[in-house]
């Protein structure tokens, strides 16, 4: 019997951390858009693979690793490969089936443009060194000094709104129509440039392919700054909580920022502190960049842990 041969066009990832601290591999399907999750057995599987070879040289190569693989293992592993399409088709009936798979996941230009007008990406250029460039100017705008003038600033306008109330609450109107449109374009954009950053992130509860709970929130350092939470179903925004906080106590999270203390926050365990307290806690766990101004690899064990989809 010899070895089928594997798709040139699939990857092996590394996955997030397991909750005992293991590794963990996935093998991603670039042609279909999924992930499948590897086996410390699968995975030393794939890699003394040659395929055309007889399954007997890959089982010597398993032997001089003194490894328990048996025979078993291995067509089961090959009927895996072949029930996901992962193998190479050397027949037009096989491509065919092939193609289709993809063609059926193909959606209409306007079904994605309503169901992911987040999602989209545009190809422009690569940043690192303009951010590289620009962080020693940009690092100043976090100084004391800028913060407390924003302070400032802030105050002027709510005393400035006050005093204009009415006025205020009228341009309220100015959001239902053609320049409320163009302005909620532009905001789109810049929720767009956070999410590409990496740094807003949503917890969803999907039911039937529908979107019927969750929260979502901006994460700095370690930390969740929490935005709002909603639901169409009962309990599901607070089963997307539980998920979140489960997710940060396994991959290094320290708190969830709720901003404001109330009844229903508090009955789902969460507890005021000292402003001190809270200061001293966002300084010690709010490090996003490195000093070369890129992703730093803790921000991104906390939050940008491999989804898995079947």
């Amino acid at each position: 019997m010899l070895l089928p041969f594997i798709r040139q066009d699939l990857k092996i990832i590394n996955g997030s951390a397991k909750e005992d601290g293991s590794p963990s591999w996935l093998l991603y399907d670039s042609l279909r858009h999924k992930y499948f999750v590897l086996t410390k057995t699968t995975l030393i599987l794939l890699k003394n693979w040659v395929g055309g070879e007889k399954v007997d040289a890959l089982i010597k190569k398993i032997e001089e690793l003194k490894l328990n693989i048996k025979q078993r293992d291995i067509e089961d592993f090959i009927q895996f490969l072949d029930t996901n399409n992962l193998i190479v088709q050397n027949t037009s009936e096989g491509s065919k089936k092939l193609a289709t798979q993809y063609k059926s996941q193909k959606k209409h230009w306007f079904l994605k443009l309503i169901h992911g007008y987040l999602f989209f990406k545009i190809p422009i250029f690569k940043p690192d060194d303009f951010l590289k460039q620009t962080l020693p100017i940009v690092s100043k705008l976090g100084s004391r000094l800028v913060r407390n003038l924003i302070y400032i600033l802030g105050l002027i306008g709510i005393f400035l709104v006050i005093q204009e109330y009415e006025k205020f609450w009228n341009t309220f109107s100015y959001f239902y129509n053609i320049n409320g449109l163009i302005l909620f374009g532009i905001t789109i954009v810049f929720v767009k440039a956070l999410h590409e950053l990496g740094l807003a992130h949503s917890v969803e509860v999907w039911k039937d392919d529908k979107l019927v709970g969750g929260l979502y929130g901006v994460a700095v350092g370690k930390v969740f700054c929490g935005e709002s939470m909603f639901h169409c179903l009962p309990n599901t925004s607070k089963l997307a909580l539980a998920y979140l906080v489960n997710h940060m106590q396994h991959h290094g999270g320290d708190f969830i920022d709720c901003q404001m203390p109330t009844e229903h926050l508090m009955s789902l365990g969460a507890v005021s502190i000292e402003r001190d307290a809270f200061i001293s806690r966002l300084n010690n766990s709010n490090q996003t960049l490195d000093q070369e101004g890129y992703i730093c690899s803790d921000y991104q064990q906390t939050w940008c842990a491999q989804a898995l989809s079947e």
